[in-house]
């Protein structure tokens, strides 16, 4: 019996700073995500859930993760779906598991696994750090994805990184994915990964990676 379809929406890039904070590049961030929020309410068929795929804050301070939490458990409480988030390389993971998670601050990278009835979502952590602008998934990560995927889910699985797995057409953008592409292609070929969603770039992109979407987005 096949699965009903499962709808979701996809965000990135939201450079979420603290009202106390000066705005990113003069943008109301916060203004453009509720924005977004309010644009989805008008829609005719509402989502299962919502995935932010990184670059959540600019500065990536314990308060901006606070206000940002707030924002977002508004918005998942008012639809009733959860929000799922990932890493970018302007956050930073002790502040945000401070201020976003309500734990001990931590360098441990951030990825999980959730389901949505039917669905599966897999986040990964693509992050460096120290200003690097390009991405890796490491080896513990790639292992774990491995053992995630030998179960396959009903409706499928929705795989959330920040850094874009396949190449892009902007020059000065060529370091800006992912450095090990392959040995992620290798873990998700023939898996249930029905789409890879991530961010980073700044324009729409999207292609096919490994037998499966790859939608890399503009952002907020």
């Amino acid at each position: 019996m096949t699965s009903p379809a499962t709808y979701f929406i996809h965000i990135t890039d939201t450079h979420i700073k603290a009202p106390t904070g000066k705005p990113f590049l003069n943008l109301d961030t916060t203004a453009k995500l509720r924005s977004i929020f309010a644009a989805v309410r008008s829609l005719s068929i509402q989502p299962s859930f919502f995935v932010i795929s990184g670059d959540l804050t600019h500065e990536g301070d314990v308060e901006d993760y606070r206000f940002l939490k707030a924002l977002l458990d508004e918005e998942s409480a008012s639809f009733g779906v959860p929000i799922f988030v990932a890493l970018g390389n302007h956050d930073h993971r002790a502040p945000f598991r401070e201020g976003y998670l309500g734990e001990a601050p931590s360098e441990e990278p951030y990825f999980y696994v959730a389901m949505v009835g039917d669905a599966r979502v897999i986040v990964l952590n693509s992050q460096i750090g120290g200003g690097k602008v390009e991405g890796v998934i490491d080896e513990v990560q790639l292992e774990w994805l491995r053992d995630q995927l030998a179960t396959r889910a009903p409706g499928g699985t929705v795989l959330v990184l920040h850094h874009p797995p396949t190449p892009n057409t902007m020059p000065l953008l060529k370091d800006h994915g992912l450095t090990n592409p392959d040995a992620l292609a290798e873990v998700i070929e023939g898996s249930d990964i029905v789409g890879v969603l991530s961010g980073h770039i700044h324009f729409n992109s999207i292609g096919v990676y490994a037998g499966a979407l790859s939608v890399a987005l503009a952002g907020s």
